[in-house]
């Protein structure tokens, strides 16, 4: 039997973006082929990607079941595409599956064109419905599935959670362009050695996803140390270019025992250089030596909100900028790079506490920021909040780094552009401020902070953008032209040397 995965994943500000590895597919698509089946992907990367470049690849494919997977923000292209097909009068079945439809699977299922939807981790759901349309048997009885039936939707239980993950097979790369992918263009190989995350923001979707698995197996699991290792392995034979690796783990170095012989392990047989995310509490001095030992050189820590009350209240975070600020120096001590995750536009939040989270990643020395507005994900307990208060908006928005759809009354959208748009630079400003003399720093602080978070900050940067861009050309050229002479005042005496 075919099927066709089809993966909306555009990101339009990485210009030549050929998408990222999507580890829930690959793994569908290795436990389909376990079965005998033959699998294939439309991995949409192209903004302008059209209903009729759509038609034509699945008459390439010539599938028996397509396979709608996306995230939230590609939902409307899931919709689009699956309405296409609608209207067309396809007899192909299809089946929506990931975290949108597991969330918000009345909307899914309601829409024309989804035939099935499939709700949590469906690896053995969807090798059971392959070989039911196989044989020609009845299907609409399998757990973790919503099936329509004529006018009726039939809503089968879930099943419990897999709880030894090293059954399932190592995730199928040959689906997908491997090597043009996002991190492995960069010769990084995505792994992830574990599934879920213990704790309760009120952002995200782990929360969700373990309310809808209550009492059917623990939620948190990690495959062996000897499975993950092999499939290192066996990733570093078929493909070259690997020379690191990129952990997608929502906190790889969870448990301490399981660290340890990762450690161990991995310095043995694998060696080489890795990232991954962790959790600022578990940052601590024993964490990160282990990390460092493994040969981690880049650690990636949550700040989200530099403002503690929005920490607390909001988001859920109980951390105290102390907290933060050492995970950061830890890892420094350590030689590792830093990259921070920060958000914005989140619900009662102001300018005054996104400056907050700007002078906390100055302070913090963070060497990488990735910024992305706030999004009210269906199944969170902010998205209720978000709609309890009339925040949602009526704005299509495809890629959460470069819009919101929330209208917050103390933040406008142009300030939030704004502080979208120069993040990254107010905190490389700010990083310069706090190493002046006190007086002058307290003087600078108050200036800045009184400009960027006044309502005419947007209008005055627009205004001052042209010029600020000529003096730094300026500056550049003679900045190019003072090495030059101090090149050539060296190599007439030989004795100085160039600072």
């Amino acid at each position: 039997m075919k099927i066709t995965f089809v993966y909306p994943d555009i990101l339009e500000i990485v210009p030549d973006y050929k998408g990222a590895f999507y580890m829930g597919i690959a793994i569908l698509s290795a436990v389909l082929k376990r079965e005998g089946h033959e699998t294939s992907l439309i991995h949409i990367t192209d903004p302008e990607y059209d209903l009729p470049r759509f038609e034509a690849d699945l008459s390439v494919h010539q599938p028996n079941l397509i396979a709608f997977s996306s995230t939230t923000n590609g939902w409307e292209r899931v919709r689009h595409l699956a309405g296409f097909l609608a209207s067309r009068g396809s007899t192909i079945p299809t089946i929506y599956g990931g975290i949108h439809p597991t969330l918000a699977p009345q909307e899914c299922i309601a829409a024309p064109g989804i035939d099935m939807i499939a709700i949590g981790e469906s690896e053995q759901p969807l090798a059971n419905l392959c070989r039911a349309l196989q044989q020609g048997q009845e299907f609409d009885k399998i757990p973790n599935l919503w099936v329509k039936k004529g006018s009726t939707v039939i809503r089968n239980p879930l099943s419990p959670l897999l709880q030894n993950l090293d059954d399932l097979p190592f995730a199928d790369r040959a689906l997908f362009d491997y090597p043009n992918l996002h991190f492995e263009l960069q010769g990084a190989a995505t792994i992830m050695a574990s599934r879920g995350c213990p704790f309760a923001c009120t952002y995200c979707c782990n929360t969700a996803l373990r309310r809808l698995y209550n009492d059917l197996g623990s939620y948190v699991r990690f495959r062996s140390v000897r499975n993950v290792i092999d499939e290192i392995k066996q990733v570093r034979r078929d493909y070259a270019f690997v020379r690191r690796v990129h952990f997608d783990d929502d906190i790889l170095f969870l448990r301490r025992e399981w660290a340890e012989e990762f450690a161990d392990l991995y310095v043995r047989e694998v060696r080489l250089p890795f990232c991954c995310n962790v959790h600022p509490s578990l940052c601590t001095a024993q964490n990160v030596e282990t990390l460092a030992r493994a040969g981690c050189d880049e650690l990636r820590i949550g700040i989200e909100s530099g403002n503690e009350m929005i920490r607390r209240t909001v988001l859920g975070r109980s951390l105290d900028e102390g907290k933060i600020l050492e995970a950061f120096a830890l890892a420094r001590s350590k030689g590792m790079r830093t990259l921070s995750f920060n958000m914005v536009g989140i619900p009662d939040e102001t300018p005054s506490c996104i400056l907050e989270s700007v002078k906390l990643n100055a302070r913090a020395g963070v060497d990488e920021i990735q910024l992305t507005a706030f999004h009210p994900y269906p199944g969170s307990a902010l998205y209720e909040v978000c709609l309890e208060k009339g925040m949602i908006s009526k704005r299509r928005v495809t890629s959460y780094y470069v819009d919101s759809i929330l209208d917050l009354p103390d933040l406008s959208r142009e300030q939030l552009r704004m502080f979208q748009r120069y993040f990254c630079t107010f905190s490389r400003v700010y990083r310069k401020v706090f190493r002046l003399p006190t007086p002058v720093r307290k003087a600078a602080e108050w200036l800045l902070d009184g400009i960027l978070t006044s309502r005419m900050a947007p209008s005055l940067l627009r205004g001052i953008r042209p010029i600020a861009h000529r003096v730094g050309v300026v500056l550049r050229v003679l900045m190019r032209r003072n090495r030059s002479k101090l090149k050539c005042v060296n190599q007439e005496r030989p004795g100085l040397k160039e600072p």
